[in-house]
């Protein structure tokens, strides 16, 4: 149950993150960059299985 859970949450994480990212793709800065790079880290660190 903790499993399916915490799948869920990593789940609604990247959707949002990916909403996030998509909003801010026309800006250049170095906080969208932070953003960007730490987005990855995150996905390398706990990759989720999302369906398309």
């Amino acid at each position: 149950m903790l499993d399916d859970a915490a799948r869920i949450d990593s789940t609604l994480v990247a959707s949002r993150l990916d909403t996030l990212l998509d909003a801010a793709r026309s800006y250049e800065t170095a906080t969208v960059d932070d953003v960007r790079n730490r987005a990855k880290e995150l996905a390398a660190a706990r990759p989720t299985t999302i369906a398309a």
